[in-house]
């Protein structure tokens, strides 16, 4: 059964902090987030129980909440996304245009 949470905030903690996961942790979260199977599939897959692989799933939520509150990437992107949209709806010159594209390149 599915825990309910934002799948795209999951998505974007699965790529901000995947490369900071185990080779296994990483392995289950995007057979489970990005793949969208169940636990008993990851299971069967990897041939190992539905309690691991949940106990897994639910302390990698953990361990990647833990990163995002303490260094708060995902929400800094947000704002400087948020930030870039705002600027450049105001912004008629095609130079500064220009430069904020590449400056959104960069993200």
């Amino acid at each position: 059964m599915k825990m309910h949470r934002d799948k795209i905030y999951d998505n974007d903690l699965l790529d901000y902090y995947g490369n900071l996961l185990t080779d296994r942790q990483n392995e289950v979260m995007k057979m489970y987030i990005a793949d969208d199977m169940s636990m008993q599939e990851i299971a069967d897959s990897l041939m190992i129980s539905k309690p691991g692989v949940q106990d897994l799933i639910n302390r990698t939520y953990k361990t990647l909440d833990d990163y995002e509150n303490k260094l708060r990437l995902i929400e800094l992107a947000k704002k400087r996304e948020a930030i870039y949209r705002e600027i450049k709806s105001l912004i008629d010159d095609e130079y500064i245009g220009e430069k904020i594209a590449q400056l959104e390149i960069l993200k």
